[in-house]
């Protein structure tokens, strides 16, 4: 801020003389300091906006915390506990109580994250087995009166705010689901919107999705037509520039129920029952009448009626620059996509209440109706980098690890691939680079020995990686959301290289499988050449092996609307080594393999122990690194992913390529690697928005790298005896592995930090100078003025 600025310089002020205007002008400039170096007491109210501009500001980070009701966290007749989980929960399969096992509870997904209390005030990530204890760590029970106070978090939500009206309009992506009696009864709330008018009177909405159950009839058990509710609504509502709380109307609110016996009906208000009487919103009473929940949320004369009122609602953001916004002359309808998944296909129940999801027309029409069913796709996208060791400088001097479109030609023994023969395209399926804005460009070869800045590749321990994707188009299958269930497959072939080709396998027709448990497999057909470190001459061609795994998936959640990215099984899979090959290294951090199959074929090849932890050097690199697939669905479009490369383009020149949308999906998205492992991941799928782009590599000085290694390209020379050196390469164990940083769990909107002493030091040290400057500054003007007197 400025501290004289030119409004604050008045006729009057110009008149000052002496002692009296430096005394002014001190006090201005010390109150600035005092602010600069946070002087201000710890309970001061919020700063006011440095801006005097009004209107509608763009938020782009607000944070939503809610605890939705004590009942919520609190201890069950059966079950366990009634309890929270982030993200949406596929199909048990019938009304039952869920055990760890199911791996239906999960604290994170996407933007959307569970934040638990404890009795010393700090906040921790809960787990499955503290998910039913209070902040004391005792186990809440229906006796105890107690409730673990676990709250939801949501983290990105975007809109705009304008405290001058006191208006604002929020929304954010993600899911969560409430689950009562264990996992007796579930439901779920999806991509909540936040409105508040003029008169402070606000709306939380969402679309609510689960499975009827009925106490009576254990064996009812039916799944409901997505639709939208009213979570909650709120009076009463200061919007502020920082953010603001709000209590939800329950207290008082009557609700009607219908009076066919079905339903327990809303007890009189009495005496007794004043102080905690009341509903949530009649159409989300509405919607719990279909999941057999209604009496928990409104007042029925039960022994849990005083733990129903809805809990305080808290919404922070940041204000961003001033926004037109245009709203509709008439209701708008939009759609919140839920995929409820299940092993089997059931019957799905709808309603007198039900909403049908409706689809506004790309092209302004009226919306029609999308129901959730089988379909066929034909431009799905495959995008993966494999591992970072097929991105990294290899042992021999002047290679490294690559991919190429299409199938190389065989050259014969010890031979490396040329410029002629290497490829960026091949009919469906590309290469690509990532760029240091985090977009990928169609690969050259000068890029496939440097990192996304250009700089040369360090040495192979070094963590420097040419972040490179193979990307395969124009995918064909069927998907369906219902049974959570797809078969794609795509047309075409790409090579994997190591050494710059000294040894390399072709990977044929891809083909993705997606079981209605979550579990998937990529199978491929596999080919190339059998070489051999100590036996320079061999070279043979292999005959293609079809069906190999090229990756394990789980927790793949397959939509209408878009795709999913999920990392492959690598960590911890054990591989047992055939005849000579190298053990596996089991007593290692980076102890794991890829599938059995592919480790198998590359036994052949004599790779085999570049694709599970051998001890050697580049173990830290081997782990499979996270894939995606995205394709059109009736739900939503991708756009176009195809680069339009210039002809003859080169480094520098190549077009950018549009990463894939963002997409629904229930598992976490990828984190961005430690900042130096470089390469590349793929462009991030969130259950919430607020993708984290992969991380520029850390680039090494010149003087970092060897200078055989400097100077010698992809297309170096390779001297046989070279080769033959590296033949220990996978047994190396000097060099200690290090401890990869563990990345945070989920995102963290931050809305206030704290000064640290050094920081303190810093400001302190850098206002007392500006002081001193203002000072000398005020003292020769006053002297000028004084001369001219």
């Amino acid at each position: 801020m400025s501290v004289l600025s030119p409004a604050a310089v008045t006729p009057s002020s110009r008149r000052r003389r002496g002692p009296a205007a430096l005394a002014a002008a001190l006090t201005t400039v010390l109150a600035a300091v005092c602010i600069a170096v946070g002087a201000a007491p710890a309970g001061a109210a919020p700063a006011a906006r440095d801006t005097p501009e009004t209107g509608k500001h763009r938020v782009d980070d607000a944070r939503m915390t809610w605890a939705i009701n004590d009942e919520s966290g609190s201890g069950a007749f059966f079950g366990g506990c009634n309890f929270l989980v982030a993200g949406t929960v596929r199909d048990p399969g019938s009304s039952r109580v869920w055990s760890k096992a199911d791996g239906f509870y999960q604290a994170t997904s996407g933007a959307v994250r569970l934040e638990k209390p404890l009795a010393d005030g700090s906040v921790v990530t809960p787990t499955w087995e503290t998910k039913c204890q209070n902040p004391s760590g005792g186990t809440v029970t229906t006796g105890n009166n107690t409730h673990t106070d676990i709250r939801l978090a949501f983290g990105a939500g975007t809109g705009w705010v304008d405290p001058d009206t006191g208006e604002a309009s929020v929304s954010w992506q993600g899911s969560f689901t409430v689950v009562y009696y264990g996992g007796l009864s579930f439901w779920s709330a999806s991509n909540p919107v936040l409105k508040v008018d003029a008169k402070g009177t606000g709306t939380l909405t969402a679309t609510g999705s689960g499975f009827g159950a009925d106490m009576d009839d254990p064996e009812k058990w039916t799944v409901l037509v997505p639709r939208s509710v009213t979570l909650a609504t709120m009076k009463g509502i200061t919007v502020g520039d920082t953010g603001f709380t709000a209590t939800p109307d329950y207290r008082g609110v009557a609700v009607n129920v219908p009076a066919n016996g079905a339903f327990v009906p809303q007890s009189p208000q009495s005496a007794p029952n004043k102080a905690y009487w009341g509903s949530f919103p009649q159409d989300f009473v509405n919607f719990q009448m279909d999941t057999g929940q209604a009496a928990y949320w409104y007042t029925s004369g039960g022994q849990r009626d005083p733990a129903k009122p809805a809990l305080p609602i808290g919404v922070g953001y940041t204000l961003g620059e001033i926004i037109e916004v245009t709203e509709p002359t008439t209701p708008a309808t939009s759609t919140s996509t839920v995929t409820v998944d299940r092993p089997t296909t059931r019957t799905v129940v709808t309603t007198a209440t039900d909403t049908v999801r409706v689809t506004a027309s790309p092209t302004g029409g009226p919306a029609s109706p999308v129901v959730e069913k089988p379909f066929t796709v034909k431009d799905a996208t495959l995008r993966w980098g494999v591992n970072n060791e097929a991105n990294n400088r290899a042992f021999a001097p002047g290679t490294v690890n690559l991919f190429s479109a299409g199938k190389i030609p065989s050259q014969g023994a010890a031979q490396k691939i040329t410029p002629t023969q290497w490829k960026a395209t091949a009919g469906a399926v590309t290469i690509e680079k990532l760029g240091t804005d985090g977009s990928y460009r169609t690969a050259t070869w000068a890029g496939l020995s440097t990192t996304a800045d250009g700089t040369e590749l360090g040495s192979p321990s070094a963590g420097t990686f040419s972040g490179h994707q193979v990307v395969v188009r124009d995918g064909t299958g069927t998907i369906d959301p219902i049974a959570n269930t797809a078969t794609v497959s795509w047309k075409g072939d790409f090579t994997v290289a190591l050494y710059s080709g000294l040894t390399f396998f072709y990977v044929s027709d891809p083909v993705l499988t997606v079981r209605s448990n979550g579990t998937a497999r990529l199978t491929a057909t596999l080919g190339g050449y059998g070489a051999d470190m100590a036996d320079l001459t061999r070279w043979e061609k292999l005959p293609d092996a079809k069906g190999v795994v090229l990756a394990d998936l789980k927790d793949v959640r397959v939509g209408s609307d878009g795709g999913f990215t999920v990392t492959p099984a690598y960590a911890g899979v054990k591989y047992q080594a055939k005849g000579s090959a190298t053990t596996q290294k089991r007593d290692t951090p980076y102890f794991g393999s890829f599938p059995a199959s592919f480790v198998d074929y590359q036994q052949r090849t004599g790779q085999a122990s570049y694709w599970y932890s051998s001890g050697g050097a580049s173990d830290k690199y081997k782990a499979a690194l996270p894939l995606s697939v995205v394709y059109t669905g009736p739900l939503g479009s991708v756009p176009s992913s195809t680069p339009t490369a210039p002809e003859g383009s080169t480094a520098g020149g190549a077009v950018p390529t549009t990463s894939p949308p963002a997409v629904r999906n229930t598992v976490n998205p990828p984190p961005p690697r430690p900042t130096g492992a470089g390469g590349a991941n793929p462009p991030v799928v969130r259950s919430a928005p607020a993708a984290t782009r992969p991380a520029a590599p850390t680039t090494k000085s010149a003087a970092a790298v060897p200078p055989t290694v400097q100077a010698a390209g992809p297309a170096a020379a390779l001297p046989m005896a070279a080769y033959a050196m590296v033949n220990a390469a996978q047994g190396l164990t000097a060099l200690a592995p290090t401890t990869l940083p563990v990345p945070p769990v989920g995102p963290e909107i931050v809305l206030a930090t704290s000064f640290t002493s050094a920081d303190r030091v810093l400001w302190i040290s850098g206002s007392v100078a500006l002081l001193f400057a203002a000072l000398l500054g005020l003292y020769a003007a006053g002297f000028r003025l004084n001369r001219r007197s």
